[in-house]
């Protein structure tokens, strides 16, 4: 990308070269047009002169066409197309009066488009010695054709010595306006060069969110995969405790991770919204007692919703629980005594439609005026907050805005030192009669079973693959574990024949796009695909998206959910290898 101002200068240079030889060309057209004027009694110009003029622009323009094709000539370029503009005006010159004038102060104001001081300079003088020429010429003309008591001499001295006060005034005026130009440009380029640096810091930034999301998610896949599996197990009451435990504190780091790949898609606008029924009361209640048992503050949160508020409402529930859990672990961090109270209120109802307002208000330390116009920006904190060390990211408040711009809301907050802090936001939506599909809580059962069923897992992590080899048990399938993109295409290569393949993106040296793209040229001649399912710790979406080149059956985010591992062998395992 053009970014420094020589780069920027030299691009403009080879733009206004092309901009001579269009108008070059066009100038094919002034000789036909003298003529035809000359033949209407417009002119009183030659018609061989006319033919000279036209052969003249033909072969000009020609030939900066020929220039304009060898860009390092671009220098050359610039010099050669305003003096073949200035011969062809200087032609024309000798022809008409009207010439003279065009000639004096067409040629110097071209040459400001370049943006060059020393262009200018020398176009200037080349155009008042361009204008003294033709004046000389023309005055020995005028006088033998109308006669005068002037001399040819004394006519050019006096014509010569007025346009010559007119010329220093131009050339004054063309100095500044490249002087003003040269600015410009600088001040272009330092705009550019800083939008390139913006552009490059995004993009470092998101990759190294993809990546921490990633590292951080290959845990926490073994621990929520292993505890969920736990959690069917009849353990002693005390164990089903601990496992309880784990589960919910696996869960709230999630939410913090969540959280940073929230942030990466707003850097790379691919946070969407997936809307559809939500039992806000349900959601309310279950994000409380995550936020609450994510801190060790025995704060309490009070819940009051309005009578009138809809069972169901029309919204995204990921947006909404990382609204409200981000505004409420805000407000535990900085609230030490007192009470967090979060208000639902049912607005503006008009049929179906109404504003779902929201308030989460604490007793917490309160926030200056100064900092109330920052805290949604990303990585964000107080004056106090940076005084005590508070431990946070700074991005909650910044995904809560974006999520809420996103829902076509508005978020704000009114707050004082020491007089705590109340958050509110407005979403406009509607109430439904569709209740949300409810997870069940019964003990999860395979939709079908395939023991013959050839299943391959391909990660770099020995713990995915345990887990993933955990969640398929129930399926009585056929497993075999790889620790890397090669090899999987070496199994397929020497004649190994799957039925399905799960495929992490992330992986040293081949990675699961290439190592798909790899396997699918493989089989090109066997006219049948091994069935691939992609694995990442990104959202489905755009794990398809990191697989655009190839062809996937299905894609799961880690940690891999049940349900949605259920769904995809469903989609992928041909119907005649289920068992009845």
């Amino acid at each position: 990308m053009t970014h420094s101002f020589e780069e920027i200068f030299v691009e403009n240079t080879i733009k206004t070269n092309r901009r001579f030889m269009y108008l070059i060309f066009f100038s094919n057209a002034a000789a036909p047009l003298i003529a035809v004027g000359t033949w209407l009694k417009f002119f009183q110009i030659s018609y061989t002169s006319c033919m000279e003029i036209f052969i003249t622009t033909v072969v000009i323009s020609h030939f900066i066409w020929w220039l304009n094709h060898h860009k390092e000539w671009h220098e050359f370029t610039k010099f050669i197309g305003l003096l073949m503009v200035e011969i062809l005006i200087m032609r024309l010159a000798m022809n008409a009066s009207i010439g003279i004038y065009i000639s004096y102060a067409f040629i110097p104001l071209f040459s400001c488009l370049y943006v060059d001081q020393m262009l200018t300079i020398i176009m200037n003088l080349i155009g008042y010695f361009a204008l003294a020429a033709s004046l000389y010429f023309r005055s020995f003309d005028l006088i033998a054709k109308y006669g005068s008591i002037f001399t040819a001499r004394q006519w050019f001295l006096s014509y010569l010595m007025g346009f010559t006060i007119e010329f220093v005034f131009l050339f004054a005026i063309t100095l500044s306006i490249v002087k003003y130009e040269r600015e410009l440009l600088k001040s272009l380029s330092g705009h550019i060069v800083r939008q390139v640096e913006a552009e490059q810091t995004s993009m470092v930034r998101t990759k190294f969110f993809a990546k921490l999301s990633h590292e951080l998610r290959t845990p926490l896949n073994a621990i929520c995969g292993l505890t969920d599996l736990l959690k069917e197990k009849d353990l002693e009451e005390e164990s089903q405790k601990y496992v309880e435990t784990i589960d919910t504190s696996s869960k709230a780091m999630l939410e913090i991770v969540n959280s940073l790949l929230d942030i990466s898609k707003i850097y790379t606008d691919k946070m969407t919204i997936q809307k559809g029924p939500v039992d806000l009361r349900a959601l309310t209640e279950d994000t409380i007692r995550l936020a609450s048992f994510s801190v060790e503050k025995k704060i309490p949160i009070k819940l009051e919703l309005d009578r009138s508020l809809p069972k169901y409402i029309v919204g995204d529930r990921t947006a909404f629980t990382r609204i409200l859990l981000n505004l409420l672990n805000n407000a535990l961090k900085y609230t030490d005594e007192g009470k967090i109270t979060v208000r639902i209120l049912w607005k503006d109802k008009e049929e179906d439609a109404g504003i779902l307002h929201l308030e989460v208000e604490d007793t917490g330390r309160g926030i200056a005026p100064s900092d109330l116009d920052r805290i949604f920006e990303e990585y964000a904190q107080t004056a106090d907050a940076e005084r005590i060390k508070y431990t946070g990211t700074g991005l909650g408040l910044a995904v809560c805005r974006n999520y809420v711009e996103l829902l076509e809301g508005r978020i704000w907050a009114k707050s004082g030192v020491g007089i705590g802090s109340v958050f509110y936001v407005e979403i406009p939506t509607v109430s439904t009669e569709e209740a949300p599909k409810e997870k069940t809580k019964e003990k999860f059962k395979p939709s079908f079973q395939a023991p013959e069923a050839r299943v391959l897992i391909v990660d770099d992590k020995r713990t995915n693959i345990q887990v993933l080899a955990e969640l398929l048990k129930p399926y009585r399938m056929k497993l075999s574990p790889c620790l890397s993109g090669e090899q999987a295409v070496e199994l397929i290569k020497s004649g190994r024949h799957f039925d399905l393949v799960f495929m992490d993106y992330y992986m040293p040296g081949i990675d699961g796009r290439e190592a798909t793209k790899q396997i699918h040229e493989l089989e090109k001649d066997k006219g049948k695909k091994t069935v691939v399912v992609a694995l990442s710790a990104n959202p489905a979406e755009i794990i398809c998206k990191e697989f655009e080149d190839t062809e996937i059956a299905g894609a799961l985010q880690k940690p891999v959910n049940r349900e949605d591992l259920d769904a995809v062998l469903e989609q992928c395992i041909d119907a005649s290898l289920r068992s009845e």
